[in-house]
């Protein structure tokens, strides 16, 4: 079990790594949002499978499980989170636009 935990905190932290460069590009069209949001989704997939492992592992709390962690990498899995939260509210935005437009076209 303890193999399984290795891999999947060098698979967070690949995908953390993969997540920022993504995020460093900007997004510019909805292939590049498709992209940071999946990457972003499987931080946190990864990030719960890990609580979840290293749980079962030490029965810890999820704040104890924190500090097994470096706090950079916390902090990017929350900002992943904050990100992925404002980039769905102006996706959400630009979906009202567009339907609004379509009424608009279609009155």
């Amino acid at each position: 079990m303890t193999k399984g935990v290795t891999e999947t905190f060098s698979k967070l932290s690949d995908e953390i790594k993969n997540f920022e460069e993504l995020r460093n590009k900007g997004v510019k069209s909805p292939a590049d949002f498709a992209k940071l949001e999946a990457s972003g989704e499987k931080i946190i997939s990864l990030y719960e499978k890990l609580k979840k492992s290293a749980g079962d592992l030490s029965k810890v709390s999820g704040k104890d499980l924190e500090k097994l962690f470096p706090q950079s990498a916390v902090d990017t899995i929350e900002k992943a989170r904050k990100a992925l939260a404002a980039y769905e509210g102006e996706v959400k935005k630009a979906a009202t636009k567009v339907d609004d437009l379509n009424k608009k076209i279609q009155a």
